[in-house]
């Protein structure tokens, strides 16, 4: 699998660490928080450090790089209609939808909490040493709103094959220590981060409007689970993050009504939950028989 040799080719180059997919997979309860307390902490060092130096005049070079945006964006753009059709096959009204949309690209430029986006954190992009985290893989990275890497503790892992829900209680922390890295760099948010945590949350529903008007007939396997588990997920944490109704009022009144429409049509669907952080009786996602521990990682049972 593709995959799995670009993760061996990743530790060939950076070392014998461990995956943070492994410790949410097959590790146990401390070892997967405490990873995710360093993979939040590896992405405000990163974010910091680019952050600084895009304040700064750039070069002629650099600042052509700047022009990059994230893969996100584009996601975004081109999965516009297809959400709207999602919408009005679903009957929500639509009115004034379009035009609020085409805020959230400018919402994720904006030049306030302006660095270099991974664009694609997973958990399976990161290896962990200690309390050491090294991010690999930045083919998708742009430059944007860093909330769109942040994000992914929040949405949760919008891109990633090894989706489950992350709680509350686990995911705070983890923000937490994220914000603090930046504190300690001397980088401040800012007044519009909420705002920008509600276009990413909301840009990535959007983003994926093509997989949304196929998943309404029916629901395909994605690494540990399939879509419609994924999408419950992203739109409550949406939702529950938007409460602000000046960040964009209108798609936050229609994902209220397309959660409610899709958790009555779909009344299985549970969202599963890490095996690591799984709470008694909660359903836990397979590990894929592809994604074993590679040789040599030794991951808590």
């Amino acid at each position: 699998m593709e995959l799995v040799e670009a993760f061996d080719q990743a530790v060939v180059f950076l070392g014998q660490g461990v995956s943070l997919a492994d410790l949410l997979l097959t590790g146990g309860r401390e070892r997967a928080e405490a990873g995710l307390i360093a993979y939040a902490r590896a992405l405000g060092s990163m974010h910091a450090w680019t952050m600084r130096r895009a304040a700064g005049p750039p070069g002629a070079r650099a600042h052509q790089a700047m022009e990059r945006g994230p893969w996100w964006l584009t996601a975004i753009a081109n999965g516009k209609e297809p959400f709207l059709a999602a919408a009005a096959r679903l009957g929500l009204p639509s009115e004034g939808l379009a035009s609020e949309i085409d805020q959230i690209t400018p919402m994720l430029r904006e030049k306030g909490n302006f660095g270099l986006v991974h664009g694609d954190p997973c958990p399976d992009n990161v290896l962990l040493f200690g309390d050491a985290c090294r991010i690999f893989d930045f083919e998708m990275s742009g430059w944007g709103s860093v909330v769109l890497d942040a994000g992914y503790l929040l949405a949760p892992f919008p891109s990633c094959w090894c989706f489950a829900d992350l709680p509350a209680e686990v995911a705070a922390p983890a923000v937490d220590a994220y914000r603090e890295t930046l504190d300690a760099a001397g980088i401040g948010l800012g007044t519009d981060w909420d705002a920008g945590v509600a276009a990413a949350l909301a840009g990535w529903i959007v983003a994926r409007g093509r997989a949304l008007t196929e998943v309404l007939d029916e629901d395909g396997q994605w690494g540990t689970t399939t879509m419609r588990p994924r999408l419950l997920a992203w739109l409550r944490n949406f939702i529950e993050r938007a409460c602000d109704d000046r960040a964009l009022p209108r798609l936050r009144a229609i994902l209220v009504e397309m959660h409610d429409q899709l958790s009555s049509r779909w009344p299985e669907v549970r969202v599963p939950e890490y095996p690591a952080l799984a709470r008694p009786g909660s359903q836990a996602v397979p590990v894929p028989g592809w994604w074993p521990p590679r040789p040599g990682q030794k991951v808590d049972p």
